[in-house]
């Protein structure tokens, strides 16, 4: 009997010190349930990409630093998300870690340095980023849009105050000229077309104080614009004068006179009187030749055209050579008889 007896015993031995090991094991999973937690999230982070699974594993690895009081293993880690360029992330987390009740000022201090440093360098990207989609718009003809970018950037630009901000708003004088330049070339191609066509209607509305304006452009600006009408308006001139299409050159002058950047342009009333003189010098001719009759009918085709003064030249004239061809044949008559 003693041999059962002490298997018995040692059954029993056994039996307590199994469930010793097992409340020292519940013990430890109790104190160390966060450790474990941490290592599950791990785990699950290493087999999935998703995005909440990360940002939740963050939130809840910054609270675990913080309540150990562990600031330095955080502010390690938000350097690490600044020099990867993760500044969205950094403010999100910055936030989230100034919300907790527990923090000191002087540590919520140092987070706030964190978030504004994050909120410049995420700023000072947009910026970036959009100064060169405008260049890349611009390139590629979309203007307006380019303009618009620009609005935007300047409004990024209002509250933005890091060293970078003057070079951003040189960058944008730069873009500006640059549209500036791309909308003289688009129209002085307009122009160019519509005179090689023609079509004055056309010009009238692209040299408009309305169009010029709405584009941005000042006359001073679009000055080789101008330049083109005027040499073109000129050629055609006196094209249209040799070849004694007088209707033609004046209707080209008419339309010039509707030029807003023209009208009260010293080249447009040098480029009427070019043809006033050529109308006087056609009357000069039929009254030297003694045919009145031409003459009337010459000027009174011109008569709207023609200014007053040269209007009452042409009368005097006339007159003066009517009264002497009187004279003449009087004096034949006289002689005659």
């Amino acid at each position: 009997m003693p041999a059962d007896s002490t298997i018995v015993q040692t059954t029993t031995n056994n039996v307590v010190d199994s469930s010793s090991d097992l409340h020292g094991l519940l013990s430890l999973v109790v104190g160390w349930w966060w450790v474990i937690i941490l290592l599950a999230i791990i785990v699950l982070i290493g087999y999935t990409k998703k995005k909440w699974v990360v940002k939740f594993y963050r939130r809840v690895f910054i609270k675990f630093l913080i309540k150990m009081d562990k600031f330095i293993i955080i502010y390690n880690q938000w350097d690490i998300l600044y020099s990867k360029g993760l500044y969205e992330q950094l403010i999100n987390e910055c936030n989230e870690a100034d919300n907790n009740s527990e923090i000191l000022e002087e540590e919520k201090e140092k987070i706030n340095n964190y978030r504004e440093k994050a909120e410049t360098a995420k700023k000072s990207r947009e910026i970036s980023v959009l100064l060169n989609d405008v260049d890349i718009k611009i390139d590629g003809g979309f203007l307006n849009d380019s303009k618009g970018l620009i609005e935007k950037v300047k409004a990024l630009l209002c509250t933005y105050n890091a060293k970078d901000k003057k070079s951003f708003s040189e960058k944008i004088i730069v873009l500006e000229n640059k549209i500036k330049t791309k909308k003289i070339e688009k129209l002085e191609t307009t122009v160019q077309e519509a005179i090689d066509k023609k079509e004055y209607e056309s010009l009238i509305q692209a040299l408009s104080t309305k169009s010029l304006t709405n584009e941005g452009l000042s006359k001073k600006e679009i000055s080789p614009v101008i330049g083109l009408v005027k040499n073109a308006c000129q050629t055609l001139t006196n094209s249209y004068l040799k070849e004694g299409k007088i209707n033609d050159a004046i209707t080209l002058v008419n339309y010039c006179f509707q030029l807003d950047t023209l009208k009260d342009d010293e080249f447009v009333s040098e480029l009427k009187e070019s043809i006033v003189k050529e109308i006087k010098l056609l009357i000069s001719e039929k009254i030297n030749k003694y045919l009145p009759t031409e003459a009337k009918s010459i000027r009174d085709r011109y008569n709207e055209f023609l200014p007053n003064s040269v209007l009452r030249e042409i009368n005097l004239k006339s007159a003066s050579n009517l009264n002497g061809n009187l004279n003449c044949s009087k004096e034949l008559e006289h002689y005659a008889s």
